[in-house]
C-alpha cells in the first residue's frame, strides 16, 4: 500500500486497524470500501457520511422507498476484483 501525504497516512492507518480487527488484509478492506462507495453512489468517506446524515435527518430510513433501495443495493452483484 503506497502512502503519500498525511491524509493518505491516516487512511492507511484506519484501513490497517480495521483489517487487523477483522483478521483480513488491508487490501480486502479497501476493496470492500470501494464496493460500498460504488453501490451507494459516493466517491469517498466524507461524501458517504454527509449522505448518511442527510438521509437520516430527513427520516428516509423509515420510508418504504429507502427500504426498497437498500434491498436493491443488497441484491446488486459484487464488483469483480
Amino acid at each position: 500500500m503506497r502512502v503519500c501525504g498525511s491524509k493518505n497516512l491516516l487512511w492507511t492507518v484506519e484501513v490497517l486497524h480495521a483489517a487487523r480487527f477483522m483478521g483480513i488484509s488491508a487490501h480486502t478492506v479497501s476493496h470492500h470500501l470501494s464496493d460500498i462507495f460504488d453501490r451507494v453512489g459516493c466517491g469517498n468517506r466524507p461524501e458517504l457520511t454527509v449522505r448518511y446524515f442527510h438521509e437520516r435527518d430527513k427520516r428516509l430510513y423509515r420510508k418504504k422507498e429507502f427500504s426498497g433501495r437498500l434491498a436493491q443495493l443488497r441484491k446488486a452483484p459484487a464488483r469483480p476484483f
